[in-house]
C-alpha cells in the first residue's frame, strides 16, 4: 500500500517592481525644404536691388522643463562661394515673421544670429524670407552657402 506524505500548501510569493519613465527635452528643428534659390535678373547696371527668395518656413518644437528658454540662432559657414570666386556673406539677409521670432538679420560667418526665442514647451512656425544683394562686380557662376541653423536650451 502506498503511503501518501501530505503536501502543506505554500503561502504566495510576491515581488514589485518600480516603473519609471524618464522624459527628457527634446528639441526640433524642421524646414518646409532644403534649399533657398535666388533668381538674379538683368537690370540698368544704376539701379541695383535686392533680391527675394521664395519664404522659407521654419518650425521649432520643445519639450522642456517649465520656463526653461529655448533659442534658435543661424550662422553661416563661410561666404558665398564659386569655385574661386566669393561674395561676402553680408549681403544675404533676412526677414522673419511669427511669434518669437527676431524681425531679421543678417548673415554672418563669424558669430550665430538670433533667431527666435521663446519659454517652456510648444511648437512654433515662422516665415523667413532671405533676400540677396546683387551686383554687376559679382563673377559669373553658381554661389552657395550653408546656413546653419542651431536649437537649444541652454
Amino acid at each position: 500500500m502506498a503511503s501518501t506524505v501530505p503536501v502543506s500548501a505554500q503561502a504566495p510569493l510576491t515581488g514589485a517592481i518600480r516603473v519609471v519613465a524618464v522624459f527628457n527635452s527634446r528639441l526640433k528643428l524642421t524646414f518646409d525644404r532644403t534649399s533657398v534659390v535666388f533668381d538674379t535678373e538683368a537690370y540698368d547696371i544704376n539701379t541695383v536691388v535686392p533680391v527675394d527668395a521664395t519664404p522659407l518656413i521654419v518650425s521649432a518644437k520643445a519639450r522642456v522643463a517649465p520656463n526653461t528658454r529655448i533659442v534658435m540662432t543661424v550662422k553661416a559657414d563661410g561666404p558665398f562661394t564659386s569655385g574661386a570666386a566669393t561674395i561676402p556673406v553680408n549681403k544675404l539677409t533676412w526677414t522673419t515673421s511669427g511669434p518669437g521670432f527676431q524681425s531679421g538679420g543678417t548673415a554672418n560667418d563669424n558669430a550665430a544670429k538670433m533667431m527666435g526665442s521663446w519659454r517652456g514647451s510648444g511648437s512654433w512656425t515662422g516665415t523667413q524670407v532671405y533676400q540677396f544683394l546683387d551686383s554687376w562686380d559679382y563673377t559669373v557662376g553658381v554661389y552657395t552657402v550653408t546656413m546653419l541653423y542651431t536649437i537649444s536650451a541652454p
